[in-house]
């Protein structure tokens, strides 16, 4: 009997020690990695509490002793409380409220609508993505079978990445949305999710277009700004490179190694 089952785990955690989680996190990211996984995988964990309990928690690790299952795909995502799919929705009206903050010199702001929207399209990109996995695995993407929303959508140099690329590229969904949820902008660190947002964007915008009714019923109840669904403020504001689709052409040296794509941006670099 061959059978595929799909189990979902909640778990919730309070960091009590940041200095241990950081420090057990570098002690995992050798295992069973080249060097270029390694350095991304170590700039993960550095990057604060999420990407080094990203990186710990192993799915393989789990399953370990059960000779009778096992793993087909896996997603770890990491994020605040609520993030993703909880019982309590974020409160966006709360988290992102219509003033500019104090002494900002910028009045743009993101509003509860945009954000929840944008929030919205991330989670639901992920889910597609997961589902693209589901039936893709590690398989290439080919011109003449091309579907789906989310794979097919990237460059052409990624379209031969294996599934393991795939599921971190997931990854990076959940990670802005995670950001959003916890109130802060979802500004893009690495260029993976600097793809991820801006195929976000492009969903938020067509979805606005297409079926406003739909969107508007999302956001019922949440104030309503002047500033709502200002996408290019958003590309303005968050991207650190405006010509984020010309960074990922083939000549790009972002794509001469796929693990890459997962490598944080330096501080201050433009």
């Amino acid at each position: 009997m061959s059978e595929e089952i799909e189990v979902s785990l909640t778990l919730r955690v309070r960091l009590t020690d940041w200095d241990g989680l950081r420090a057990a996190g570098l002690g995992a990211v050798s295992r069973g990695a080249g060097a270029e996984e390694v350095r991304a995988r170590a700039e993960q964990v550095a990057s604060g509490p999420y990407g080094a309990l990203a990186v710990l928690i192993d799915p393989d690790r789990l399953l370990a002793g059960i000779d009778s299952v096992e793993a087909v795909t896996s997603v770890v995502a990491v994020g605040a409380p609520g993030s993703f799919g909880g019982i309590q929705a974020p409160d966006f009206g709360a988290l992102f409220p219509l003033t500019p903050p104090s002494g900002s010199e910028n009045p743009w702001l993101l509003t509860p609508r945009t954000a929840a929207v944008l929030h919205g399209q991330l989670r639901i990109l992920a889910d597609c993505a997961r589902n693209e996995l589901d039936e893709l695995g590690g398989a290439p993407v080919r011109p003449e079978t091309r579907s789906g929303v989310v794979f097919a959508a990237l460059p052409k140099p990624t379209w031969g990445q294996d599934a393991d690329w795939r599921t971190r590229f997931i990854s990076s969904f959940c990670a802005l949305a995670a950001d959003l949820a916890a109130g802060k902008w979802p500004r893009p660190r690495c260029p993976a999710e600097e793809m991820a947002l801006h195929l976000a964007l492009l969903d938020a915008e067509e979805a606005l277009s297409d079926v406003p009714e739909g969107v508007e019923s999302d956001v019922a109840g949440l104030p309503v700004s002047v500033y709502d669904y200002d996408w290019s403020g958003c590309r303005a504001t968050f991207f650190r490179h405006a010509d984020v689709l010309l960074r990922y052409e083939a000549i790009s040296p972002a794509l001469e190694e796929p693990a890459s794509w997962f490598t944080a941006f330096e501080a201050g670099a433009g």
